[in-house]
Protein backbone atom coordinates (compact mmCIF):
# COMPACT_ATOMS: atom_id res chain seq x y z
CA UNK A 1 0.00 0.00 0.00
CA UNK A 2 2.49 2.46 0.81
CA UNK A 3 4.79 1.83 -2.26
CA UNK A 4 1.14 2.76 -3.85
CA UNK A 5 0.75 5.62 -2.43
CA UNK A 6 4.98 6.45 -2.38
CA UNK A 7 5.47 6.98 1.12
CA UNK A 8 7.41 5.87 3.28
CA UNK A 9 6.11 3.13 6.18
CA UNK A 10 7.40 5.16 8.37
CA UNK A 11 4.49 8.16 8.29
CA UNK A 12 2.47 5.62 9.99
CA UNK A 13 4.21 5.75 12.85
CA UNK A 14 5.05 9.38 12.95
CA UNK A 15 3.49 11.67 15.21
CA UNK A 16 3.28 15.35 14.92
CA UNK A 17 4.29 17.33 18.55
CA UNK A 18 2.53 20.42 19.02
CA UNK A 19 4.90 23.77 19.82
CA UNK A 20 3.39 26.15 22.22
CA UNK A 21 2.91 29.27 20.84
CA UNK A 22 5.37 32.07 21.60
CA UNK A 23 3.07 34.24 24.41
CA UNK A 24 2.42 31.46 26.33
CA UNK A 25 6.29 30.25 26.22
CA UNK A 26 7.39 33.40 27.07
CA UNK A 27 4.92 33.70 30.00
CA UNK A 28 6.26 30.16 31.15
CA UNK A 29 9.81 30.67 30.69
CA UNK A 30 9.53 34.20 32.87
CA UNK A 31 7.19 31.92 35.20
CA UNK A 32 9.72 29.65 35.63
CA UNK A 33 12.52 32.37 35.87
CA UNK A 34 11.13 34.02 38.57
CA UNK A 35 10.05 30.67 40.54
CA UNK A 36 13.97 30.19 41.02
CA UNK A 37 14.79 33.55 41.77
CA UNK A 38 16.77 34.22 38.52
CA UNK A 39 19.25 32.21 39.41
CA UNK A 40 18.83 29.79 36.54
CA UNK A 41 20.11 29.84 33.11
CA UNK A 42 18.61 28.52 29.67
CA UNK A 43 19.57 24.81 30.62
CA UNK A 44 18.30 24.42 33.95
CA UNK A 45 14.77 26.19 33.24
CA UNK A 46 14.86 23.56 30.13
CA UNK A 47 15.17 20.94 32.70
CA UNK A 48 12.19 22.46 34.88
CA UNK A 49 9.97 22.89 31.60
CA UNK A 50 10.58 19.30 30.53
CA UNK A 51 9.16 18.25 33.98
CA UNK A 52 5.67 20.84 32.70
CA UNK A 53 5.72 18.57 29.73
CA UNK A 54 6.99 21.74 27.83
CA UNK A 55 9.13 20.58 24.58
CA UNK A 56 11.37 23.29 23.91
CA UNK A 57 15.24 23.46 22.89
CA UNK A 58 17.51 25.63 24.71
CA UNK A 59 18.66 27.25 22.25
CA UNK A 60 14.80 28.67 21.78
CA UNK A 61 15.05 29.70 25.73
CA UNK A 62 18.08 31.44 25.38
CA UNK A 63 16.46 33.69 22.88
CA UNK A 64 13.39 34.11 24.47
CA UNK A 65 15.28 35.26 27.11
CA UNK A 66 17.48 37.38 25.79
CA UNK A 67 14.56 39.12 23.97
CA UNK A 68 12.83 39.48 27.85
CA UNK A 69 16.43 40.67 29.06
CA UNK A 70 16.52 37.87 31.76
CA UNK A 71 20.02 37.38 32.94
CA UNK A 72 20.73 34.69 35.37
CA UNK A 73 22.32 36.03 38.41
CA UNK A 74 25.25 33.81 38.27
CA UNK A 75 26.13 34.77 34.81
CA UNK A 76 27.56 38.06 36.35
CA UNK A 77 31.25 38.48 36.10
CA UNK A 78 32.48 37.03 39.50
CA UNK A 79 36.52 38.85 38.42
CA UNK A 80 36.92 42.56 38.82
CA UNK A 81 40.37 43.49 37.24
CA UNK A 82 42.23 45.32 39.79
CA UNK A 83 41.99 49.32 38.71
CA UNK A 84 45.34 50.63 39.11
CA UNK A 85 48.51 48.97 37.26
CA UNK A 86 50.74 47.16 38.69
CA UNK A 87 54.58 47.48 39.69
CA UNK A 88 53.88 51.21 38.55
CA UNK A 89 56.56 52.01 41.74
CA UNK A 90 59.93 52.12 39.69
CA UNK A 91 62.07 49.44 41.38
CA UNK A 92 65.52 49.99 42.53
CA UNK A 93 67.82 48.78 40.74
CA UNK A 94 70.34 46.99 43.89
CA UNK A 95 72.98 45.82 41.74
CA UNK A 96 73.89 49.14 40.43
CA UNK A 97 73.44 51.38 43.54
CA UNK A 98 76.37 48.66 45.18
CA UNK A 99 78.41 49.11 42.25
CA UNK A 100 78.70 52.92 42.69
CA UNK A 101 79.00 52.25 46.07
CA UNK A 102 82.28 50.79 45.84
CA UNK A 103 83.59 52.60 43.39
CA UNK A 104 83.15 55.51 45.48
Amino acid sequence: MYEVLGIARSTNYYESKKEPENDSLTKEIIKVFKARRNNYGKRKNKIDLEKKDLMVSRRRIGRIMKVEGLVSSDTVAQFKPFKAKVNEEPVKNILNSAFDHQQN
